[in-house]
């Protein structure tokens, strides 16, 4: 699964983090938690996407999906990790 507000900065509207940041009307910083570390989207970013018609429940929706799935493998990898540390 790929990350969907990382996809629709990158793919859809060919944007770095910082741009899309300032064309919502949020922190680079704010953008860049609710994109890669799974923090809430800011209300601003919110209604600044809806004015540009794209369906923010769907993607929201999505963006949490990614976020639980990402968190589910990490957490996958850690006990692969903690199990080889076990055997050694």
């Amino acid at each position: 699964m790929t990350n969907p507000l990382q996809e629709l900065r990158e793919q859809t509207l060919g944007l770095a983090i910082g741009e899309m940041a300032e064309a919502l009307g949020v922190g680079y910083h704010r953008y860049y938690a609710a994109e890669r570390n799974g923090a809430p989207l800011p209300h601003k970013a919110r209604a600044a996407l809806a004015e540009l018609d794209v369906n923010v429940g769907d993607l929201l929706r999505r963006q949490e999906a990614w976020t639980q799935e990402r968190a589910a493998e990490r957490r996958a990898e850690l006990r692969e990790r903690l199990a080889a540390e076990v055997v050694a």
